[in-house]
């Protein structure tokens, strides 16, 4: 039922305490919403078509992020994806010296490999594939930047240990690794000692992991230390005997946040809609076979343009005061075999450049994220609230297969014109840490507005 514009305009004057939801006001005051905005049917609700261009962001730095990411799939939509790592370990703590008097059949050794994600065509899959370490045969620099589509570092052809036979436990796969332990002991028996990292990477230099191609997925493993899982790399366990007693001994090596690793993402595009890509530029959906993307990891983000949006602006008579603008994003009805990415973000540059996250001017803030904070107390202010994590993010909704981006206040300023820039640049919140896919047929952007004259 329509509702009259006196009417309306009787309740804004009443109750404004019922009447407005999930807005944020200039002065960065809250005030709360029609709960009923989305059924409204006024003569002050407008929606809005979109243009959209698939671009390619070529910058990810992958050094030292304490995450390997490992493995491969594809399809027709985007082509093939790869991932490939390679780290640094060290000893936890020196001298590293040879046990003089080992008792060989004493020794254990153990490679932990942890892992948190697998993303893949072949999820009932997931975590059963097969990886090999391979022997760096040129060091890492802990000073270098690297980056997802640097080379890879140089290794040995053929794998040094598999997880062919590994024991896995949950998320962890752990290793047999005598072999490497005994290899260890011997340079070091030879070198007397190891007293530091430099005298430890002249000998070891470290390992590229990747993965053995069993299955179509790609693995992501944690580096970092957490609570309830072993933070080493590689524990070596034995017994030495020392004035005729049995003693036992514990080495450990680290891979963390103190070691240099990297991962690098090729992306072959050959045969899909998406083969011409290039860096920096645009291609518009009637281009790619009416679809653009948003892919974590590769760099692949969905440039969002609304044309009709300044025509409308300046075509309003009155100031008007917008209640709720909500950018909605759907994705592919077909796509049901691979995951979008749980939360995206909204760069709002002109230029397809990587996102300048540090700049709060270019980025969408999810302002009903910012009024849940501002009401529970966790922030006094708007500017406040921006800050955290959580207010620069939109979350999937998996029941509805979109995200419902509230932007109110961000629209509020272009329709006041302290805002001249309507692109909207859609990337994953997490596109330095997965491999995640959004499929976007054209057309499945809109953005909608409900408002009213003032």
């Amino acid at each position: 039922m329509k509702l009259n514009k006196s009417i309306l305009w009787l309740v804004l004057v009443l109750a404004p305490a019922l009447f407005f939801a999930g807005c944020i006001k200039p002065n960065n005051e809250a005030f709360v919403a029609p709960p009923d905005l989305s059924e409204a049917n006024t003569l002050y609700v407008d929606s809005f078509t979109t243009n959209q261009e698939t671009y390619l962001i070529d910058s990810l730095n992958t050094t030292s992020r304490q995450i390997l990411l490992v493995g491969g799939y594809g399809d027709g939509i985007t082509g093939n994806v790869e991932c490939n790592s390679y780290f640094q370990f060290l000893p936890i703590s020196y001298p590293l010296t040879y046990p003089d008097s080992l008792i060989k059949d004493s020794l254990k050794a153990t490679i932990t490999l942890r892992y948190d994600y697998n993303y893949g065509n072949e999820t009932n899959m997931a975590g059963k594939d097969e990886f090999a370490l391979y022997k760096l045969t040129e060091n890492l620099s802990g000073d270098k930047s690297y980056y997802f589509n640097s080379p890879a570092t140089s290794h040995e052809s053929d794998a040094y240990l598999t997880t062919l036979s590994a024991v896995r436990e949950k998320r962890l796969i752990k290793l047999d690794a005598k072999k490497l332990a005994f290899e260890i002991f011997d340079t070091s028996n030879r070198s007397r000692s190891f007293s530091n990292d430099q005298q430890f990477l002249s000998n070891w230099k470290g390992f590229a992991l990747k993965s053995l191609g069993s299955n179509p997925q790609v693995t992501r493993f944690d580096l970092r230390d957490s609570s309830g899982f072993p933070p080493s790399f590689l524990v070596i366990n034995y017994y030495n005997i020392q004035d005729g007693i049995p003693v036992r001994g514990e080495m450990k090596f680290r891979t963390n946040g103190t070691t240099a690793q990297y991962y690098t993402i090729k992306q072959d595009y050959t045969g899909t809609p998406f083969q011409s890509i290039q860096p920096k530029k645009g291609l518009s959906a009637a281009e790619t076979n009416s679809r653009t993307v948003v892919q974590a990891g590769t760099g692949l983000s969905t440039k969002i343009l609304i044309p009709g949006l300044n025509s409308w602006r300046l075509s309003q008579t009155k100031q008007i005061k917008i209640f709720k603008a909500e950018l909605v994003i759907t994705q592919d009805p077909s796509e049901t075999s691979l995951f979008p990415p749980d939360f995206l973000r909204i760069n709002l540059q002109d230029k397809y450049f990587a996102p300048k996250e540090s700049d709060p001017s270019k980025t969408a803030f999810n302002d009903a994220r910012i009024f849940s904070l501002l009401q529970s107390g966790a922030y006094n202010s708007y500017a406040a609230a921006q800050k955290s994590i959580s207010s620069q993010v939109f979350d999937y909704n998996k029941t509805s297969r979109s995200y419902s981006c509230n932007m109110t206040r961000h629209i509020q300023g272009v329709v006041d014109g302290t805002i001249v820039n309507t692109d909207f640049n859609l990337y994953s919140a997490e596109w330095g840490n997965t491999v995640n896919r959004l499929i976007l047929p054209k057309g499945s952007v809109k953005l909608k507005i409900f408002y009213f004259p003032i």
